[in-house]
This record gives C-alpha cells, sequence and structure tokens, in this order.
C-alpha cells in the first residue's frame, strides 16, 4: 500500500499493488482493507492475475482530522487456476500516519548589495518557513521586471529606489509576501583633471601662474605639485619663480575624497638671462663689473703716465754770485 501517510482531514488516493508470485494464474476472489478510524471496509472485489504478473487499483478516501498513527489491515482470498478451492491470506497490517498540517508558509526575503551605483546586479533570495512544499516563486523587482525562481539575480539600469517583492505559494495555495528595497545612485563619473600656466617660457627669474582643476570623482579634491626644481606646492594655483635656466616637466596630482587620482604634466621652458646668465656659476653681472674695475683702474693708471710725461725739465740753476 501507497502512501502510508498523509495530512489531517485531506482526502488522498491510496494504491494497493497485488503481486502473483507463481507461474500460474491467480484467481482473486476478494481484497478488504481495514482502516481502523472508518467503520466500512473497502473490498476492492475479484480479478485475475497472469503467472509473476502485478496489479494496482487506487481507492480515494478522507483521512481522520485528528492526528495519530493509524493501523491498516490487507486480507487477500483467491484461488490458483486448477486448485480445487480457494485460500485466504493476511491480513497484513501496517500503520498510517496521519500528520498535522504544517501551518502557512512565511518568507523572509534577502538582496545583497541593497545599495550601489548603476547598472547595479543584485542577487535575491526568498527564505521559506512552514508551509508544505513544493512552493512557488513570484518575483516583481519594481522596475517591471519578474522572475519565479527562488534565487533569481536582477540588473538594475537606472538610479532609483525599488520595492522588490516576492509571492510564495505552497502546495495547498496558501501565500506569503516578503519585501525589501534596493537604492540605485547614479554612477560616478571618473575623476579627470586639467593643468595650464599663465606663460609657458621666458627669461630667468621667471615667474609662472599655473593652475589646476578636478572634476568627477567624488569632491572634496587636493592638489599636490611639483614645479621639478625640488619645489613644490598643495595649492589649487600656485606661483612659483624659476631661478635657474632649464626646461622643467611640472606636475600635479590631482585627488577625490575616494583616494582616487590623476597626475597631470605641462612643460615651463626659463631662458638665460643677458644679466643673471643661467642662474648657476658666476653670473654675467659680476664679470661686467670686474671688467669695468679693471678698465677704470687701466685708465686711471693711463692718465698719470700721461700726465708724468708732460712736465718739462727744471732749468740749471745759476751758481750763486762770488763776492768782489
Amino acid at each position: 500500500m501507497s502512501p502510508l501517510t498523509g495530512y489531517a482531514g485531506d482526502t488522498i488516493n491510496v494504491g494497493v499493488t497485488i503481486t502473483n508470485s507463481i507461474a500460474d494464474a491467480l484467481n482473486v476472489l476478494s481484497i478488504t482493507v481495514v482502516f481502523s478510524w472508518r467503520s466500512t471496509n473497502w473490498n476492492w472485489g475479484t480479478m485475475s492475475l497472469a503467472g509473476y504478473a502485478s496489479s494496482t487499483n487506487t481507492y480515494s478516501i478522507q483521512l481522520p482530522f485528528s492526528p495519530a498513527d493509524y493501523t491498516v489491515s490487507i486480507t487477500v482470498n483467491g484461488q490458483a487456476v486448477g486448485d480445487l478451492g480457494s485460500s485466504s491470506c493476511g491480513p497484513f497490517t501496517g500503520v498510517f500516519r496521519v500528520a498535522s498540517l504544517p501551518p502557512p508558509p512565511t518568507v523572509f526575503a534577502s538582496a545583497n548589495p541593497t545599495t550601489g551605483t548603476s547598472p547595479l546586479t543584485v542577487a535575491f533570495t526568498a527564505f521559506v518557513s512552514n508551509g508544505l512544499a513544493p512552493f512557488g516563486y513570484a518575483w516583481s523587482f519594481g522596475d517591471g521586471a519578474t522572475d519565479s525562481v527562488a534565487s533569481p539575480t536582477h540588473t538594475y539600469a537606472a538610479a532609483g529606489t525599488y520595492t522588490a517583492q516576492v509571492v510564495v505559494t505552497d502546495s495547498r495555495s496558501r501565500t506569503a509576501f516578503g519585501t525589501l528595497t534596493v537604492t540605485v545612485t547614479a554612477a560616478i563619473p571618473p575623476l579627470t583633471a586639467t593643468a595650464a600656466f599663465d606663460v609657458s617660457s621666458g627669461t630667468i627669474p621667471l615667474v609662472v601662474t599655473l593652475s589646476a582643476s578636478g572634476s568627477g570623482g567624488v569632491a572634496p579634491y587636493t592638489y599636490s605639485w611639483n614645479f621639478g626644481d625640488g619645489g613644490t606646492s598643495t595649492q589649487q594655483n600656485p606661483s612659483h619663480t624659476f631661478q635657474v635656466a632649464g626646461t622643467y616637466s611640472v606636475t600635479v596630482v590631482v585627488t577625490d575624497s575616494k583616494g582616487n587620482s590623476v597626475t597631470k604634466t605641462v612643460t615651463v621652458t626659463a631662458n638665460s638671462s643677458p644679466v643673471l646668465g643661467s642662474g648657476s656659476g658666476i653670473p654675467p653681472w659680476v664679470i661686467y663689473i670686474v671688467i669695468a674695475v679693471v678698465v677704470a683702474i687701466l685708465g686711471a693708471w693711463l692718465v698719470v703716465r700721461s700726465r708724468k710725461r708732460r712736465v718739462p725739465p727744471m732749468p740749471p740753476q745759476a751758481p750763486p754770485p762770488t763776492g768782489p
């Protein structure tokens, strides 16, 4: 007999299988099934079975409303072809368990993640308690999309706040609802930066005013300048004086509040000055002064020498007169 269990108050189909275990045909004269919870018996009636054949018959029966273990017995009366009389087998007894119907289902809906930037892919799961399997699932994700599996995955393409819901139905058509909220924010554009200057070249000392700006990412931004000559700054728009001639790669690192950074580079050319030279070594003005001093000293010496040549020699003096 199958099944041997059911839920209180249900109406089920119970099947009884008879097997002829001998080679001769068997005429079954009666099959009597006795359920201990009811006053009438199920008499299957007569049938014929070929050698080693089997046959199953079903019977619809309502189970009692009180959960318990009940007895069931089966008695078979039959006669093999060629036998002079019939004989009975049984009763074969067993236990028929009538169980309480589980409570209606409850469901807990979960999602991972529940927040993020678009496009956001979310894994949903419905956790069902109680109820009677199998369960059916009906998901709606709040953006018009649906699914019918226990643990679906869905991608939200646009920013917004969505209410996702799952309806769980058990085998007795009892339903339960689970809801949750998913918040999708607009995608953050990538961090970009620009760098500029007021002049790109000139003679030293060359004063350059630089500027930088950040966009995208997550503000506020910080700025880190390296002027290529050892000088640095954390201002957004610094000024810097290049004292030595050369070509400098000036870099600025722009960092947003999430730690993302981008680097920009500009080139500044500082040229030598007629007065200051390259800014390293002895400047030309020192040489100019030295030359001027030497020229002045030489000129003074020449003037003095020239004057000495122009003074006439003193005439010889007459001897003093002698006495009479």
